[in-house]
C-alpha cells in the first residue's frame, strides 16, 4: 500500500488493516505459580508484533491514564509458614492514535491484577493490563479460544464422571460411611461459591472464566488454580461486588 493511501486511512481503517496483517503471537514463557505452570504470552512478544505494522500505518499507542481501582494485602499460610503479599488491580486507558491526524484516535479501557510478596504488584499489574489492551485492540490470536466449552452458570457443580455402581449397590447391601474429604484443589470451586454468595458479588461464571484467562494468559479450571491466584480471584470477586454496591 502507497504512503500516501496509507496517509488518507482514519485510525479505524489503519487499526483494522493492522488487525488483518499481524500474525498469530504464541505462548512461549512458562509462568510457574506455586505447583502449578502455565504457558502465557510474552508483552514483548506483543509488542514486536505490532511495532513493525504500527509504524507501517502510522499509528502511536500509549497508555494515557492509570487508575489503582482495587489494593489489598493477602496473607497466606502453608507448611512453610506465614508470609504476606500485596494485591493491586489497575484500570488503564489506552490510546491509539492517527500520527496524520492526532485528534482521530480510539481510547480502549483495560484491567490488570498483579500480586506479588516484594514490590513488583504495580509492574505486574500494568504489564498484564497493557498486554490484553493491545491483544483486544489488535485481535491479536495466541492459538486458544477460551469458548470451545460452554460455561454455565457459577451455582453449578463442576461435572464428574459418574462411577460404576459399587458391589454394595449392586447387591443391596449398605455401604461403609465414607470418611473422604475434599482436597484443597478441590475446595477451591466451593470457595469461589461462598465468596459469591457471600459478597452478593454480580459475577457469573464466564466472568470468571474470563478474569482466570486475562490473569493466567490460560484456560483454566477453578481447581487447578494455586492458593496465590485463587486469593487474587477471590479479592477479584469481592471487589466486584463493592463497586456494584458504590
Amino acid at each position: 500500500m502507497e504512503n500516501k493511501a496509507i496517509t488518507s486511512m482514519n485510525i479505524y481503517e489503519k487499526m483494522s488493516a493492522v488487525s488483518t496483517e499481524i500474525k498469530t503471537v504464541k505462548k512461549n514463557i512458562v509462568v510457574r505459580a506455586g505447583n502449578n505452570s502455565y504457558k502465557a504470552v510474552a508483552e514483548a512478544d506483543i509488542l514486536k508484533a505490532i511495532r513493525e505494522l504500527e509504524a507501517k500505518y502510522r499509528i502511536y499507542s500509549y497508555p494515557s491514564e492509570r487508575e489503582i481501582v482495587a489494593s489489598d494485602r493477602l496473607t497466606y499460610k502453608n507448611s512453610a509458614g506465614t508470609y504476606e503479599s500485596l494485591y493491586m488491580r489497575l484500570k488503564i486507558t489506552y490510546a491509539f492514535i492517527n500520527i496524520d491526524n492526532p485528534s482521530d484516535m480510539i481510547a480502549m479501557v483495560s484491567y490488570g491484577d498483579g500480586i506479588d510478596q516484594g514490590d513488583k504488584a504495580p509492574g505486574k499489574a500494568m504489564t498484564y493490563a497493557d498486554k490484553y489492551a493491545l491483544m483486544k485492540a489488535y485481535k491479536i490470536p495466541t492459538g486458544d479460544d477460551p469458548d470451545q466449552e460452554p460455561s454455565g452458570t457459577i451455582n453449578e457443580k463442576p461435572s464428574v464422571n459418574k462411577p460404576a455402581p459399587s458391589r454394595s449397590q449392586q447387591t443391596g447391601t449398605k455401604p461403609a460411611k465414607s470418611t473422604s474429604q475434599d482436597t484443597p484443589q478441590q475446595s477451591n470451586y466451593k470457595r469461589v461459591v461462598e465468596q459469591v454468595k457471600a459478597t452478593k458479588s454480580p459475577w457469573r461464571i464466564e466472568q470468571i472464566n474470563q478474569w482466570i484467562i486475562n490473569e493466567t494468559g490460560e484456560q483454566m479450571k477453578i481447581n487447578s488454580l494455586d492458593e496465590n491466584t485463587l486469593q487474587k480471584l477471590l479479592a477479584a470477586i469481592k471487589q466486584s461486588a463493592e463497586e456494584q454496591n458504590q
